[in-house]
């Protein structure tokens, strides 16, 4: 499984807060919080959720500016995706 410190980073690097993924994914804010501090391990159903979560938000969603297929790419590869 991978990291809190992991999750924490894919969240920052799409602009999203706590709330907005346990909003698109029924996952709390705090349970969330729990496991970027090292307090849980998300179950493989939560961790598919986040990581969807983190990769099907449109732009519009985010108040972000839409990722490059390149990022995108990368950031597949980073957490083993691609």
């Amino acid at each position: 499984m991978v990291s809190g410190d992991l999750l924490k980073r894919i969240r920052l690097s799409r602009g999203l807060g706590r709330k907005v993924i346990a909003d698109a994914t029924g996952i709390s804010e705090r349970t969330i919080g729990g496991w970027e501090r090292f307090e849980s391990i998300p179950t493989q159903k939560q961790y598919d959720a986040f990581i969807k979560a983190v990769y099907t938000l449109e732009p519009r969603e985010l108040g972000n500016k839409k990722k490059t297929k390149k990022e995108n790419n990368i950031m597949g590869k980073i957490i083993g995706i691609d």
